[in-house]
């Protein structure tokens, strides 16, 4: 469980995206570029979804990058990671867990889905 919300349902919205090799990781809750909801991190991409409603949570995918479409990431405070696209935009991640160990995780996911 991530947060009090089960990772299945996080997963099945997230498994349109994903080929049957690609997992989910890692998962970190927090707020992309303000939104609240969850960072989900596969074998070969990122994915943020927006959770919405206390007793009737609802669920939206809205962010969804591929690793080789990530341009560089890079820690911008003790809870903030900053992840720039190849195409320029960047997105702030903010978590309550420490952002080393966010950049760690994605730094290491990347790494093995280059191999």
């Amino acid at each position: 469980m991530v947060g009090g919300v089960k990772i299945s349902k996080l997963s099945d919205l997230a498994k349109d995206r994903l080929d049957p090799e690609d997992q989910v990781q890692r998962t970190y809750r927090g707020r992309w570029d303000g939104t609240g909801g969850v960072l989900l991190l596969s074998n070969r991409r990122l994915l943020f979804v927006h959770e919405e409603g206390v007793l009737r949570k609802t669920y939206t995918l809205v962010m969804d990058i591929p690793y080789e479409k990530v341009g560089k990431f890079a820690i911008e405070g003790r809870y903030q990671l900053a992840i720039t696209d190849v195409g320029g935009r960047k997105h702030i991640f903010t978590s309550a867990l420490r952002s080393s160990i966010i950049e760690k995780s994605l730094k290491d996911l990347i790494e093995s889905a280059r191999e």
